[in-house]
C-alpha cells in the first residue's frame, strides 16, 4: 500500500514539474510574452518590452523589467517596472471568469511631460477608441474580470513641464497605493492612495 502511495505522488510530482518546466520554458517566454508585446504596443502605440516572464509557486506569474518606452524619445522609459507580479486563480477561467486575487507592482517609476498647456506625452493615449460593434440584447460580456487586490510600492512620478518656457520638473516619490477592480458589464475601482511628498 505504502509503494503504491509513494509512486502515485512519484507520478504527481512529475507531472507537476513538467508542467511548471513547460509554463516557464515555452508557454510564458514564447508564446504568452509574444502576445503581451503586440497587444500592449497596439493600444499603447509605443514600444513595450520586457526581460522575463515566468511562473512563481508563490508569488504567482511574475513579470521583470517592463518598460514602455516615450513616443517622442524611444530611447527614453515612459514607464518603467522592475518587477509585477500577479496570482491568478485556476478554476475560474472554466467559467470565463479572470480572479485575481492579488496583483502587486515594485517601484515603478512614471515619467509625464507636459509640451503645450493642453498637450501632454500622454495626450495620444486618451483618444477615442474605434467604436465597437453594438451588441446584442442579453449578450453577456465574453469574460469578467476581478482582481481582488493591488498593491503598488515604492512608485515614482516625474512631471516635467515644458509649456512654461523654462523647464521645471517635479518628482514625487515612495508612493503607496492599495485598490481593486472588478470589470462585468462595467468597471468598478475602488482604492486608497498615499503620496508622501515631492521633491522639485
Amino acid at each position: 500500500m505504502a509503494k503504491k502511495i509513494f509512486l502515485v505522488l512519484a507520478v504527481i510530482l512529475v507531472i507537476v514539474c513538467a508542467g511548471l518546466f513547460y509554463v516557464n520554458k515555452v508557454l510564458l517566454p514564447v508564446q504568452i510574452k509574444g502576445m503581451i508585446i503586440k497587444s500592449a504596443e497596439e493600444q499603447l502605440h509605443r514600444q513595450v518590452t520586457f526581460n522575463e516572464l515566468y511562473y512563481h509557486p508563490i508569488k504567482g506569474v511574475v513579470i521583470t523589467g517592463f518598460t514602455v518606452a516615450s513616443k517622442e524619445k524611444p530611447g527614453e522609459p515612459m514607464l518603467s517596472v522592475p518587477e509585477a507580479s500577479a496570482r491568478v486563480m485556476l478554476w475560474p477561467l472554466l467559467k470565463k471568469q479572470v480572479i485575481v486575487s492579488s496583483v502587486h507592482i515594485d517601484s515603478p517609476a512614471l515619467r509625464l511631460v507636459r509640451f503645450e498647456p493642453e498637450l501632454w506625452s500622454f495626450s495620444d493615449m486618451l483618444q477615442p477608441a474605434q467604436p465597437a460593434a453594438p451588441k446584442k440584447a442579453g449578450e453577456k460580456p465574453p469574460f469578467s474580470l476581478v482582481i481582488s487586490g493591488i498593491s503598488v510600492s515604492n512608485g515614482r512620478v516625474q512631471v516635467t513641464d515644458l509649456a512654461r518656457g523654462d523647464e521645471f520638473t517635479e518628482t514625487i516619490e515612495a508612493i503607496e497605493l492599495h485598490g481593486s477592480v472588478a470589470l462585468n458589464t462595467s468597471l468598478r475601482i475602488s482604492g486608497s492612495l498615499t503620496v508622501p511628498g515631492t521633491q522639485g
